[in-house]
C-alpha cells in the first residue's frame, strides 16, 4: 500500500501502480520473467525476478537492473536498517541468501561467489519444533 490508498502490484514480468478504485495510473513491463516480490527502497521500489532485481523510481522508470546467475528464482527482498539489501532465492533446491549494497551489487570487490553448507532439517514435516544442523568445514585450531 502507498500513500492515498494507492498499491503497487507485481506479477509476469511486470510492475502496475493503481489508484485507490483499482485504477491503473501506470504499467512498467520489465523483463518479461516473472515479479515475485517488490518493496520500497530510496525513492523507489525493488521488484525481484526470475535471476535478479529491477529498482524503479516512484513513476516506474527503471533505474538499474541486476542479474544473479547462480540463483534460478528470487522470491524475496529485504531492505536492511544501513540500507543494503538481503535477497532470498533458490536453485535446484538450495536455498540462497544473497547480501548486497543498496545498488544491488555483492559486497566486497565485486566477486560473485557462492559456497555450499551442507545442512539438515528435520522433522519433515514439522508441527511446533523445527531443527537446522548445518557443518563447515573450519581449519584445525592451533
Amino acid at each position: 500500500m502507498l500513500p492515498n490508498d494507492e498499491m503497487l502490484v507485481c506479477g509476469a514480468g511486470f510492475v502496475r501502480k493503481l489508484n485507490n478504485q483499482g485504477g491503473v495510473i501506470w504499467t512498467q513491463y520489465g523483463s518479461g520473467k516473472g515479479g515475485y516480490d517488490i518493496t520500497r527502497h530510496t525513492n523507489g521500489y525493488l521488484l525481484a525476478y526470475h535471476y535478479g532485481l529491477i529498482k524503479i523510481d516512484t513513476s516506474g522508470a527503471v533505474l538499474w537492473q541486476r542479474e544473479y546467475p547462480d540463483v534460478d528464482y528470487l522470491s524475496k527482498v529485504v531492505v536492511l536498517p544501513d540500507n543494503s539489501l538481503m535477497i532470498i532465492g533458490n536453485e535446484d533446491h538450495r536455498l540462497y541468501v544473497i547480501k548486497t549494497d543498496s545498488t544491488g551489487y555483492y559486497q566486497g570487490l565485486g566477486t560473485h561467489s557462492t559456497s555450499t553448507v551442507p545442512i539438515s532439517v528435520y522433522p519433515n514435516p514439522a508441527a511446533n519444533t523445527l531443527s537446522i544442523n548445518h557443518q563447515t568445514s573450519l581449519p584445525p585450531k592451533p
